[in-house]
């Protein structure tokens, strides 16, 4: 499912669907985990408390939404879905703590899981709008759109950060 307004064509790269794929499930921050529904759970070790220095409420948000990813068992969304692993929790901590100190007054992306386990990013606002994947083996991939461009890429180290012009597409 594409997200409600998105529009994947671009005039930078020859094709017409995101490179994280239009499959990621997002998780709703108001609701409760039902674990009663849940079968053979898998506990994590993973917690993050978001630091007391956080100061707007959309990155406070955004932190919240990864803490609630950290709670979800196998099967959280439907037979087969997986839960994130605690190297990719700690792989999108940082990327999201990267991405405050860079841009402060936002955007702050909205935080899901695909049924994978992958921890997916997502912005879909009237300036950018594009998804990045943060992968179980220390790579993250994105495809993202803003007013003065569009930029993917695939299979980039966690440990590298931005590629140029990541934080230009989404501040433009």
């Amino acid at each position: 499912m594409q997200p409600k307004n998105a529009t994947w064509a671009s005039s930078a790269l020859p094709v017409k669907t995101p490179l994280t794929q239009s499959i990621h499930s997002k998780v709703d921050p108001t609701t409760e985990v039902e674990t009663s529904v849940i079968h053979d759970a898998i506990v994590h070790t993973y917690e993050y408390v978001v630091p007391e220095t956080i100061s707007l409420p959309i990155w406070r948000a955004a932190y919240d939404q990864l803490n609630r990813l950290a709670e979800l068992k196998d099967n959280w969304g439907g037979s087969g879905h997986k839960p994130a692993r605690d190297s990719t929790l700690s792989d999108a901590e940082l990327f999201l703590g990267h991405l405050e100190v860079e841009l402060p007054d936002g955007p702050a992306p909205m935080i899901g899981l695909d049924e994978d386990g992958y921890v997916v990013l997502t912005w879909d606002d009237a300036h950018v709008v594009g998804s990045l994947s943060i992968f179980d083996d220390g790579t993250y991939e994105f495809y993202i759109e803003g007013r003065h461009g569009s930029l993917g890429v695939g299979s980039v180290d966690v440990d590298d950060l931005f590629i140029d012009g990541f934080i230009e597409i989404l501040t433009a």
